[in-house]
């Protein structure tokens, strides 16, 4: 299965990069189709190699043939949107392109690895069972923070074309003004999930340990409704040209999270988990606003300010 999955990775890498570009020319409706059709695609070959009756280790194969396929329509896309320049290539900006690499890659790393530290640590100190109760809330709420990605995908471009023209009062504007709509939006969405949330455990999977999940998910959603206004512009660094001090962030918000849950499970349980990573999301705010008055100069305000 992991021999025929592999492949597939290096198509991932090109994807993200064919994605990128799309978000960068803000072609936002091809980047979320793009997004979008990774999924539909495995759906699909899900369905095909069931129907076809097909081995078990065919299910591998299903990453990396959505994959293959999506980076030739995103390479049609592209091509269409950036047409080729023909030429040498130019050394200072292929330097310039890999030291900015260099220094951001392993933000990457720790973002994803920071909504998952605590169902980790979990595993280290609790049982099974209790892993599986904390990490059915836990996926609705990495779920709720990822809608919250696709704001930034939207701001992103902006705040590029906005740094790169030294537009800082029209930054500030920005954040002030979005950061209210989304505080919104975020506490609006969290109490619908949380008034869903039980009448869905006892319709779906009856009245057992489940329901036990509900006090986690209302302590995450907490910590990430307290972020949540800041979380468009958490990428703020990165877009500056200041990789670097965006993986300091990244690794600052990383190194609370463990810390917070490694001093808290031992004590409170999967309820020390929630609570060690929603304070780690709240302190998420505040490592940003002063990363940004340091290197950038910008006051980003209270939250729900």
């Amino acid at each position: 299965t992991m021999a025929l999955a592999a492949p597939g990775l290096a198509f991932f890498s090109l994807n993200k990069v064919l994605l990128g570009i799309l978000n960068g020319l803000h072609r936002m409706r091809a980047f979320a189709v793009g997004q979008a059709l990774r999924y539909l695609l495995m759906i699909a070959f899900v369905v095909v190699v069931s129907l076809l009756g097909l081995p078990e280790a065919w299910l591998g194969a299903i990453f990396t043939l959505a994959e293959v396929i999506l980076t030739i329509g995103l390479l049609v896309v592209v091509a269409v949107a950036v047409p080729p320049v023909w030429g040498g290539v130019d050394r200072g900006l292929l330097k310039t392109h890999i030291s900015f690499g260099f220094k951001g890659f392993m933000s990457g790393a720790m973002l994803e690895s920071n909504v998952r530290v605590d169902v980790v640590m979990l595993g280290l100190f609790l049982s099974d069972r209790s892993v599986g109760i904390y990490a059915f809330a836990a996926m609705l709420a990495e779920g709720f923070y990822n809608l919250l990605g696709v704001v930034r995908n939207k701001v992103n471009p902006v705040l590029v074309q906005m740094l790169k023209e030294e537009r800082f009062d029209d930054i500030l504007a920005m954040v002030r003004r979005l950061r209210l709509y989304v505080y919104g939006a975020a506490a609006g969405s969290a109490l619908l999930l949380l008034g869903i949330y039980r009448p869905a455990v006892h319709l779906f999977l009856g009245t057992g340990d489940f329901l036990q999940s509900w006090s986690v998910l209302v302590i995450l959603l907490g910590g990430i409704i307290f972020c949540s206004g800041y979380v468009p512009f958490d990428f703020i660094l990165l877009q500056a040209g200041q990789p670097g001090y965006h993986t300091l962030l990244a690794g600052m918000n990383l190194l609370s999270n463990i810390l917070l849950n490694a001093l808290l499970i031992p004590h409170l349980g999967i309820y020390g988990a929630a609570l060690g990573t929603a304070v780690a999301f709240s302190l998420s705010v505040f490592y940003l606003k002063w990363m940004v008055r340091w290197r950038l100069s910008l006051r980003l305000g209270m939250p729900f300010g």
